[in-house]
């Protein structure tokens, strides 16, 4: 706008004084793979869906205490629907499920994408980390996160254990190098005896 304001004629054309090369993040190479190579390869749908979610979606609809919710909160949203930054990417699968719910079964879809988490008390510290930048200035970090659903008439638990013995596959892992930990699940988002924590 100041360039048109001011008049593109007017700007004398020069050759830059500093030669800057563009590359990936490393993290955005890594979520292309998984994207491209684990998930959509596997026969799964992605889908993209807001940053913000309802409070509802992020904590009670998820049976999770809003108290013991990380998230950063939209002090004056328009709607009902962007009162946080949502925590899980869980509540979008899930709403996109229920838009979707006349098509035929199963449905397979994924996301992969950033959640907001708040930072607390001495974690605050300005810094880089997995590609997210910290600041005191926000109090929050953009975390990047995979999440599956796979629904069906009848249970699929083993289906999405495939899909991510297929994700540790393209990451350069064996499957003696992680432990799918069943107990140490706490998650009430997540059925009991169908809910594991992944241990490396």
């Amino acid at each position: 706008d100041v360039a048109v304001g001011h008049g593109f004629h007017k700007i004398a054309a020069r050759v830059p004084q500093v030669a800057t090369v563009g590359a990936l993040l490393p993290l955005n190479q890594m979520t292309d793979l998984l994207r491209r190579e684990a998930l959509a390869q596997s026969g799964y749908i992605e889908v993209l869906t807001w940053v913000t979610v309802s409070t509802a979606e992020n904590s009670s609809m998820m049976r999770r205490n809003e108290c013991d919710n990380n998230a950063v909160c939209i002090s004056n949203p328009k709607t009902l629907e962007f009162q946080q930054c949502r925590t899980s990417l869980l509540p979008g699968l899930l709403k996109t499920l229920r838009e979707n719910r006349k098509q035929p079964l199963p449905l397979k879809l994924f996301e992969v994408g950033d959640v907001v988490l708040l930072e607390k008390g001495e974690q605050q510290e300005q810094h880089v980390e997995n590609g997210a930048v910290v600041g005191e200035e926000t109090g929050a970090r953009n975390v990047r996160r995979a999440a599956v659903v796979y629904c069906a008439g009848s249970a699929g638990f083993e289906v999405v254990q495939g899909v991510l013995e297929r994700v540790m596959e393209v990451v350069g892992l064996k499957r003696d190098d992680f432990v799918l930990d069943p107990t140490a699940c706490t998650d009430d988002a997540f059925f009991e005896g169908r809910r594991a924590v992944v241990r490396l």
